[in-house]
Protein backbone atom coordinates (compact mmCIF):
# COMPACT_ATOMS: atom_id res chain seq x y z
CA UNK A 1 0.00 0.00 0.00
CA UNK A 2 1.23 3.14 -1.00
CA UNK A 3 0.49 6.85 0.29
CA UNK A 4 1.07 10.21 -1.24
CA UNK A 5 1.42 13.49 0.79
CA UNK A 6 2.14 15.51 -2.16
CA UNK A 7 3.82 15.35 -5.64
CA UNK A 8 7.11 14.19 -4.12
CA UNK A 9 6.78 12.28 -1.35
CA UNK A 10 5.03 8.79 -0.54
CA UNK A 11 4.77 5.87 2.01
CA UNK A 12 4.41 2.46 1.62
CA UNK A 13 4.20 -0.47 4.10
CA UNK A 14 4.72 -3.89 2.27
CA UNK A 15 3.93 -7.14 3.41
CA UNK A 16 5.94 -10.41 1.17
CA UNK A 17 6.02 -14.34 1.81
CA UNK A 18 8.33 -16.76 0.02
CA UNK A 19 10.25 -20.22 0.50
CA UNK A 20 13.70 -20.56 0.71
CA UNK A 21 16.50 -22.74 1.90
CA UNK A 22 19.41 -21.01 4.33
CA UNK A 23 22.40 -23.06 2.76
CA UNK A 24 25.49 -23.00 5.74
CA UNK A 25 28.43 -24.46 5.54
CA UNK A 26 30.02 -25.68 9.13
CA UNK A 27 32.66 -27.89 10.69
CA UNK A 28 30.53 -30.78 9.95
CA UNK A 29 29.54 -30.33 6.53
CA UNK A 30 26.06 -28.97 4.84
CA UNK A 31 23.53 -27.62 7.16
CA UNK A 32 20.60 -26.70 4.94
CA UNK A 33 17.65 -24.92 6.66
CA UNK A 34 14.38 -24.51 4.06
CA UNK A 35 12.17 -21.46 5.84
CA UNK A 36 9.06 -19.57 5.11
CA UNK A 37 10.12 -16.26 5.36
CA UNK A 38 7.41 -13.78 5.94
CA UNK A 39 8.97 -9.63 4.51
CA UNK A 40 7.02 -6.37 6.95
CA UNK A 41 8.53 -3.23 5.34
CA UNK A 42 7.97 0.30 6.11
CA UNK A 43 9.54 2.66 3.17
CA UNK A 44 9.79 6.15 2.47
CA UNK A 45 9.11 6.81 -1.21
CA UNK A 46 10.29 9.89 -3.35
CA UNK A 47 8.80 10.53 -6.90
CA UNK A 48 10.11 12.77 -9.33
CA UNK A 49 6.94 14.47 -10.95
CA UNK A 50 6.34 15.21 -14.44
CA UNK A 51 5.87 18.43 -15.20
CA UNK A 52 2.05 19.42 -15.31
CA UNK A 53 1.10 16.02 -16.63
CA UNK A 54 3.84 15.93 -19.31
CA UNK A 55 4.91 12.81 -19.25
CA UNK A 56 3.86 9.11 -18.14
CA UNK A 57 6.52 8.17 -16.62
CA UNK A 58 7.36 8.93 -13.27
CA UNK A 59 10.31 7.42 -11.55
CA UNK A 60 10.72 6.69 -7.98
CA UNK A 61 13.45 6.17 -5.09
CA UNK A 62 12.67 4.27 -2.11
CA UNK A 63 14.36 3.52 1.43
CA UNK A 64 13.20 1.87 4.34
CA UNK A 65 13.29 -0.64 7.05
CA UNK A 66 11.93 -3.89 8.45
CA UNK A 67 11.21 -7.13 9.71
CA UNK A 68 12.14 -10.78 7.93
CA UNK A 69 10.28 -14.13 9.89
CA UNK A 70 12.18 -17.15 9.01
CA UNK A 71 10.16 -20.10 10.09
CA UNK A 72 11.85 -23.17 9.21
CA UNK A 73 9.78 -25.96 7.19
CA UNK A 74 11.58 -29.14 9.39
CA UNK A 75 12.19 -30.12 5.54
CA UNK A 76 15.05 -31.59 3.32
CA UNK A 77 15.52 -35.41 5.33
CA UNK A 78 15.59 -33.69 8.89
CA UNK A 79 18.74 -31.19 8.06
CA UNK A 80 16.60 -28.72 10.17
CA UNK A 81 16.51 -30.80 13.21
CA UNK A 82 16.49 -27.79 16.29
CA UNK A 83 16.44 -25.16 14.14
CA UNK A 84 14.17 -22.71 15.18
CA UNK A 85 11.75 -19.34 14.23
CA UNK A 86 14.13 -16.31 14.17
CA UNK A 87 13.01 -12.39 12.94
CA UNK A 88 15.64 -10.08 11.49
CA UNK A 89 15.89 -6.35 10.78
CA UNK A 90 15.72 -5.90 7.30
CA UNK A 91 17.24 -2.25 5.70
CA UNK A 92 15.30 -1.68 2.01
CA UNK A 93 16.44 0.17 -0.77
CA UNK A 94 15.22 0.72 -4.51
CA UNK A 95 13.52 2.22 -6.98
CA UNK A 96 11.87 1.68 -10.28
CA UNK A 97 9.30 3.75 -12.77
CA UNK A 98 5.54 4.11 -12.99
CA UNK A 99 4.23 4.56 -16.39
CA UNK A 100 0.79 5.45 -16.65
CA UNK A 101 -2.08 3.44 -18.44
CA UNK A 102 -5.01 5.66 -17.53
CA UNK A 103 -6.26 7.96 -13.95
CA UNK A 104 -6.37 4.71 -11.98
CA UNK A 105 -3.90 2.54 -14.16
CA UNK A 106 -0.11 2.12 -14.00
CA UNK A 107 2.50 -0.26 -15.23
CA UNK A 108 5.20 -0.53 -12.16
CA UNK A 109 8.75 -2.13 -12.75
CA UNK A 110 11.01 -1.21 -9.77
CA UNK A 111 13.59 -3.28 -7.83
CA UNK A 112 14.13 -3.63 -3.98
CA UNK A 113 17.12 -4.78 -2.04
CA UNK A 114 17.20 -6.14 1.59
CA UNK A 115 19.96 -6.20 3.83
CA UNK A 116 19.87 -8.58 6.50
CA UNK A 117 21.75 -10.29 8.75
CA UNK A 118 22.21 -14.25 7.87
CA UNK A 119 19.61 -16.41 10.22
CA UNK A 120 21.09 -18.66 12.33
CA UNK A 121 17.45 -20.16 13.16
CA UNK A 122 19.26 -19.96 16.83
CA UNK A 123 21.72 -22.59 16.31
CA UNK A 124 25.20 -22.05 17.61
CA UNK A 125 26.75 -24.07 14.96
CA UNK A 126 25.41 -21.14 12.28
CA UNK A 127 26.10 -18.08 14.21
CA UNK A 128 28.22 -15.89 11.61
CA UNK A 129 27.63 -12.52 12.29
CA UNK A 130 27.81 -11.90 8.42
CA UNK A 131 24.97 -9.89 6.54
CA UNK A 132 23.69 -10.97 3.87
CA UNK A 133 21.55 -9.33 0.33
CA UNK A 134 18.83 -10.33 -1.28
CA UNK A 135 17.65 -8.77 -4.46
CA UNK A 136 13.70 -8.58 -5.64
CA UNK A 137 13.36 -7.09 -9.17
CA UNK A 138 9.48 -6.86 -9.97
CA UNK A 139 6.60 -5.87 -12.77
CA UNK A 140 3.39 -5.12 -11.78
CA UNK A 141 -0.29 -3.41 -12.07
CA UNK A 142 -1.08 -0.77 -9.94
CA UNK A 143 -4.48 0.37 -8.81
CA UNK A 144 -5.12 4.23 -8.12
CA UNK A 145 -7.96 4.83 -5.94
Amino acid sequence: YRFHFNRWFAAEGDYGYSRNTQQDFTNSGNFNVQSNVHQVTGDLIVTIPSPHGATRLHPFLLAGAGALMFDPTDKLGGSAIGADTQAKAVFVYGGGLDYTISAHVLVRTGYRGLFYEWPDFKLQSLKSGNWTHTAQPSVGIVIRF
